[in-house]
């Protein structure tokens, strides 16, 4: 399936590396209990005053507590959606979307692998510019080690190879990703 560029944001293909709508809805439906109900119940219990409102005081420290944490879990889910726009690819930010521009990005293709902890990491592109550097998944959001569909990957070489038509290193990524993308299993 094959998704519009969200906001719009011109009419781009998302790329399926991002929370999408039902990841947020779950992501705001358990944030909801966290730190919005013990700051409702607050109010009632610091009246009763007590025993009641020492509990009042300590669920809002914890939920003050615990907001840092889930707000850096939104921000990660909330970064980790990007879009192609013609020779840009673009990535989700709070505030305002990063834009790299393929004709003048930098970047290398990340092979499978396993990180610090053992754990398997699925392949992924890495963009690097004067202002950053950033990570392109290739693997869906569900699962990183299952790879974006073949639609979205021959998409996704269609822009590099047209903003660098004659960079032997484009060519090769290029390559790399229409391998992958006609290979169902993935990197084997």
């Amino acid at each position: 399936m094959v998704e519009r560029a969200p906001g719009g944001e011109g009419q781009g293909q998302r790329l399926s590396v991002g929370a999408g709508g039902v990841a947020w809805l779950c992501f705001w439906l358990i944030l909801m209990p966290i730190v919005v109900v013990p700051a409702i119940a607050l109010v009632p219990l610091w009246r009763q005053g007590g025993d009641a409102a020492d509990v009042g005081v300590g669920l809002a420290v914890l939920a003050l507590i615990i907001s840092p944490f889930i707000a850096r879990v939104g921000v990660t889910f909330y970064r980790s959606a990007f879009w192609l726009d013609g020779n840009t690819l673009v990535q989700r930010r709070i505030g305002r979307n990063r834009r790299w521009d393929l004709r003048e990005t930098r970047f290398r293709l990340q092979p499978a692998g396993v990180d610090f902890r053992g754990n398997a990491i699925g392949p992924a592109l890495l963009l690097s510019s004067g202002s950053g550097t950033t990570r392109l998944p290739l693997g869906t959001a569900e699962n990183p080690l299952r790879l974006l569909p073949r639609e979205e990957l021959r998409a996704l070489t269609g822009a590099i190879s047209a903003a660098r038509p004659s960079d032997p290193t484009a060519r090769a990524i290029v390559m790399e990703l229409a391998r992958l993308a006609g290979n169902p299993l993935g990197p084997i």
